[in-house]
């Protein structure tokens, strides 16, 4: 890694790399630790041997919600996120090295071929006509991004000249709205034209603001998620049509 980033002259590195399967708690956890905790140390001692500009490191709400919320239980995924942000810190208390850890909302859209996340999964469900297999709490709200809109915030932060950005801060995503999971799947099965074996209380799409406000004065989505998700089920109608 160091001798790629000094042949190449790199001067901000984005770390977006990540394991993060957290459903299966059978298996061993040690692949999500070794991928997230020990790739993140690798990274880092390779940018402060480097002098870079500027690291993004992407985290996940994941973890503020499994650490912070009455009852939530802490999975190795968001464990191992919890942890990159407190090596990603000693690195910048220790070494100054500047790092801007970002935290999205949940991202969607074409390319993501992770079919254990609900929206690539529900999709490919729904396009195949099998029986959607989500079994959590269809009232839990959360928010959604598209990947267009990550993007763009993510050349905000990578930008050295963005002076206002602290090097030790921690940027929080958050998409326009909050939708409940049940009317996502709804959303879903309207858009994608199928009829799911498995029935849904029909409801209207809702959605409640961000409680939470942006840390990047300059950037907010902008992608609808109606318009974002027709896009994304278009990809998944292509990647999965038969041959």
């Amino acid at each position: 890694m160091e001798q790629i980033i000094r042949q190449y002259r790199v001067k901000t590195v984005f770390h977006m790399a990540a394991n993060n399967d957290n459903r299966d708690t059978k298996g061993s956890p040690l692949s999500i630790f070794e991928d997230n905790i020990r790739a993140t140390y690798s990274i880092l001692e390779a940018c402060r041997r480097s002098c870079i500009d500027r690291v993004v490191l992407a985290s996940s709400q994941e973890s503020d919600r499994q650490l912070h919320k009455s009852g939530a239980k802490m999975h190795p995924y968001g464990a191992s996120k919890a942890s990159t942000e407190l090596v990603a810190r000693s690195y910048v208390e220790s070494y100054a090295l500047p790092v801007i850890v970002v935290k999205p909302d949940n991202v969607y859209g074409p390319g993501d071929l992770n079919f254990r996340r609900l929206i690539p999964s529900t999709i490919m469900e729904l396009l195949r006509r099998e029986k959607l297999k989500f079994n959590g709490n269809p009232n839990t709200e959360r928010g959604f991004i598209y990947i267009d809109d990550l993007i763009d915030a993510l050349l905000i932060v990578g930008d050295t000249r963005t002076g206002s950005l602290p090097s030790d801060c921690i940027i929080n995503l958050h998409a326009r709205e909050l939708h409940r999971i049940g009317d996502i799947l709804s959303l879903l099965e309207k858009l994608t034209k199928t009829a799911s074996k498995k029935p849904h209380t029909n409801i209207e799409i809702r959605s409640n603001p961000s409680p939470k406000t942006l840390a990047i004065s300059d950037w907010q989505a902008t992608v609808p998620l109606n318009e974002g998700l027709q896009q994304t089920i278009a990809y998944y109608r292509n990647k999965l049509a038969p041959n």
